[in-house]
């Protein structure tokens, strides 16, 4: 999945804005600050989706038709996607009305959700590809590695609605 955005660098981009949200601003500083972020919102909130809809284009489909039995737990990836667009929406609005401490709140809830996802996604992948013979699994590997992320081009919240 060389292509694909890692779990890691979402969490750590969500971290970072976490952590300017609690600085105290002041001054030309504040604002300064309230546009980093508000900028730092929308970037999260973009690279998420694109994240997402690589795993619903391209990830979900590839391991549904390996392992037609795991539909139900992809469906239940999918409908948590779906959650994690809704709070990350909420995050953008609390940040672009300046509420600090709701923006902090929020944040902290949907790390915790994203943890929580990013785990049931290892999970179920986990249980797929564990169940694969040597040709599927490497033959899976290998479409993964040749899948292109979205474009910026594409609507990244064509699945879900608004931007945020």
């Amino acid at each position: 999945m060389s292509n694909a955005i890692s779990d890691s660098l979402l969490t750590g981009e969500l971290a970072g804005l976490i952590d300017r949200l609690r600085m105290p601003g002041y001054g030309r500083i504040a604002t300064r600050l309230d546009q980093a972020m508000e900028g730092s919102i929308e970037a999260f909130a973009d690279l998420l989706a694109k994240h997402l809809l690589y795993e619903e284009q391209v990830l979900f489909p590839m391991l549904k038709e390996s392992a037609p039995d795991r539909a139900g737990d992809i469906g239940d990836l999918v409908r948590e996607h779906r959650d994690l667009r809704d709070r990350v929406r909420e995050l953008a609005e609390h940040v672009k009305a300046g509420d600090r401490t709701g923006a902090w709140t929020v944040g902290r809830e949907f790390l915790a959700t994203l943890i929580g996802h990013v785990r049931r996604e290892e999970e179920v992948t986990r249980r797929i590809t564990d169940g694969l013979t040597g040709n599927a699994a490497s033959r899976l590997q290998a479409r993964l590695e040749q899948a292109e992320m979205p474009s910026d081009s594409e609507d990244l919240w064509a699945n879900d609605g608004d931007h945020p």
